[in-house]
């Protein structure tokens, strides 16, 4: 009996470090594209609809996941931006919380990304740039 409870527990173990690191993977890829400008596959992350604010524009409430994607490449080209630097990072359930200061142009934004877990896939849900 005690045997048997030791597997099943060390199992249960198991699938909860795989899944944490399989939501760490796919925050790191998020900030390694942050990090190279790497616009494409940030937007490889968006969920279906998402809400996306950007600088001098209106905040978009659930937007398709192609038009967000379209608004969120052209600032990163108009802005050239190039660098991005961590400043806050955490997860709390199947929600992460990524943010940090983008640079391009001699000028800095701030940005904040939420992803969810939804069927073992992350998606970004909501980006904010100012």
């Amino acid at each position: 009996m005690k045997k048997s409870l030791l597997v099943i527990l060390g199992c249960i173990v198991a699938v909860a470090m795989f899944s944490f690191t399989f939501l760490d993977n796919d925050q790191q890829t998020v900030i390694n594209a942050l990090n190279t400008g790497d616009a494409n596959k940030i937007v490889s992350y968006f969920d279906d609809v998402l809400d996306i604010k950007l600088p001098n524009k209106d905040e978009g409430k659930n937007i398709g996941k192609n038009q967000a994607g379209m608004l969120f490449k052209a600032f990163y080209n108009d802005n050239d931006i190039n660098n991005f630097s961590l400043t806050s990072q955490r997860e709390m359930g199947s929600t992460m919380y990524i943010a940090g200061k983008l640079t391009g142009k001699g000028q800095g934004y701030n940005i904040t990304l939420m992803l969810h877990n939804r069927g073992g896939k992350n998606s970004i849900f909501s980006v904010r740039i100012n």
